[in-house]
């Protein structure tokens, strides 16, 4: 990072920390996407698996559920 030759000691420290704090953000962020990537592939997989196999989905959550449908997928229910 670079520190104007007129910033007060205090003042680069606070633009240090606020430099952190917008690095941590970034990386927060970056990892939330791989993660949902990660969940785009796997319910990709999962529900190509149902319709070439032409098996009855199980599935507990709503976004899989939702593009089973679009798909014209049967899904199984379960009585809890």
């Amino acid at each position: 990072m670079l520190v104007s030759a007129r910033a007060k000691p205090d003042q680069a420290c606070d633009m240090e920390q606020e430099d952190e704090r917008r690095l941590r953000r970034d990386a927060q962020r970056r990892q939330l996407k791989l993660e949902m990537c990660k969940n785009c592939a796997y319910d990709a997989y999962i529900l190509e698996a149902a319709r070439s196999s032409r098996f009855p989905l199980l599935a507990l959550d709503g976004p899989i559920r939702r593009n089973a449908k679009k798909l014209g997928l049967s899904l199984a229910e379960l009585d809890l």
